[in-house]
């Protein structure tokens, strides 16, 4: 983690998880690591972040499982409304490294991320997001965030804007 860095830990189920997680930064030397009080309830990014022009979403499913067409998806089918689709292999190259930073960030200026100051990545359950996150970073973004619940979060309140197809 960068020196200066913020950062927030929060949970979706007891707080203890995100203490616990404030307690190892604080304890490794980061210095600015807070609990975000009230747990996940209180993080609404991903909802504020929903037809926002300085938010660029961006789903690291496959193209399949982001259009809803694929047999696979996680509660539902579809994807967040109003996101991009850059998925997590397209910054791999075939024999598994990342591709170059120009390549990179040509990926995610193509989804709209280098024209917004913020990027929020999810996948189905966070994991796969970290990859595009990731990938961000290389050529030079810095304001990226991931949904860590993804769509197995998102999916369970169908009050929620979904979207089908690309």
């Amino acid at each position: 983690m960068k020196r200066g860095a913020r950062v927030v830990a929060y949970a979706t189920t007891t707080s203890m998880w995100a203490a616990q997680l404030w307690w190892m930064l604080s304890a490794s030397g980061s210095d600015d690591v807070a609990v975000l009080d009230g747990g996940f309830e209180k993080w609404e990014a991903v909802l504020e972040a929903i037809g926002d022009g300085a938010a660029c979403t961006i789903n690291a499913l496959s193209p399949g499982v982001h259009s809803g067409e694929s047999a696979m998806n996680y509660c539902g089918k579809g994807h967040i409304e109003g996101c991009r689709n850059v998925p997590d292999a397209a910054s791999l190259n075939a024999d598994g490294p990342y591709r170059d930073d120009t390549e990179l960030r040509s990926l995610f200026e193509a989804a709209g991320a280098f024209d917004r100051p913020r990027v929020i990545c999810y996948c189905g359950g966070g994991i796969s997001a970290t990859m595009d996150a990731l990938a961000l970073t290389r050529p030079g973004y810095r304001s990226v965030a991931v949904y860590d619940g993804s769509m197995s979060e998102q999916s369970r309140d169908p009050s929620l804007p979904m979207q089908m197809g690309a």
